[in-house]
């Protein structure tokens, strides 16, 4: 019983949708996803990518869990298998 202009739970979301859902640029997403930062896109089409909703809203509330202190956030396995979760303290310590 859904409308139509409902969205899925699962949805692709383009550049442009992932820019307003985080607040990143085009550019910074980028680099992020070669950083291993960020979610990286699935291609759907020969010149065409897009970005798993769920995989922003889990990078999403992990910066917001991050930021209140949080531990075990969604999304932090990501920047901390980089080496980069972006905290200024080290708590390897």
């Amino acid at each position: 019983m859904t409308k139509e202009h409902d969205i899925p739970a699962v949805h692709l979301m383009r550049l442009d949708a992932v820019v307003r859902a985080t607040g990143k640029s085009h550019s910074t997403i980028y680099k992020d996803v070669s950083d291993r930062t960020f979610p990286a896109p699935i291609k759907i089409g020969p010149r065409a990518v897009a970005w798993v909703s769920t995989e922003i809203e889990e990078w999403i509330a992990g910066r917001i869990a991050q930021s209140r202190g949080i531990d075990g956030a969604p999304g932090d396995t990501q920047s901390d298998a980089a080496g980069t979760s972006g905290d200024a303290c080290d708590e390897s310590a």
